[in-house]
């Protein structure tokens, strides 16, 4: 999820969490950027490959959505010593074979046609996305999480906040730019200030 957040819905130069994703790209599409059939993963990956990775991630003949049976959501089903068990290989070959697929999967839904980012960035939503990269970035043990957060933080507060108007809805409407104004409320303008004060202090 963290991953996918920092690729997708963060604006990693300036800081800031953006608004969504779409699942579809059009109206005859539903979710296909996102799922695959067994056929689309046997067409980039090795069969040893595919072996290790239609176990892994439950890639079958009969997949999960309801306007093509055939795509498949990448899930996972079970375990990797599992997988290297029922393929007769190690668990270490099995990881090799999973991550060369993973890389591959990933390049090629890369040439899918992409669903919309909306890279609006709300100031109620960067709240709640920065209260859980802190908590994230603490339990995971992962520095640069927390430290995105705080630097999504300091933009928020340099970028929304108005002595005499208040705190704005929103820091940037996508790539159009502009602010709405407006006062979020004294509990949760507070708030933010208590968070830049509190973290900034530990």
């Amino acid at each position: 999820m963290i991953q996918w957040i920092d690729e997708w819905l963060s604006d990693r130069e300036r800081g800031g969490f953006y608004a969504s994703q779409d699942a579809d790209f059009s109206l005859e599409d539903d979710g296909d950027y996102f799922t695959w059939t067994r056929d689309e993963a046997a067409e980039v990956l090795t069969a040893e490959e595919l072996a290790v990775a239609s176990a892994y991630y439950d890639i079958g003949e009969i997949g999960d959505m309801h306007h093509n049976p055939a795509k498949n959501v990448l899930h996972v089903r079970g375990t990797l010593e599992g997988v290297a068990k029922a393929n007769a290989i190690t668990v270490e070959v099995a990881r090799e074979r999973l991550g060369a697929a993973k890389e591959k999967l990933y390049a090629a839904r890369l040439r899918r046609p992409t669903p919309y980012v909306d890279k609006t960035i709300y100031v109620g939503w960067n709240g709640m996305m920065i209260s859980a990269y802190l908590e994230a970035g603490r339990v995971l043990d992962m520095p640069e999480v927390r430290a995105f957060a705080l630097k999504s933080l300091d933009r928020v507060l340099a970028e929304a906040w108005e002595a005499k108007a208040g705190m704005a809805h929103v820091v940037g409407y996508g790539e159009q730019g502009g602010k709405e104004r407006g006062w979020l409320g004294c509990s949760r303008t507070m708030c933010f200030w208590g968070m830049r004060r509190w973290m900034r202090g530990s």
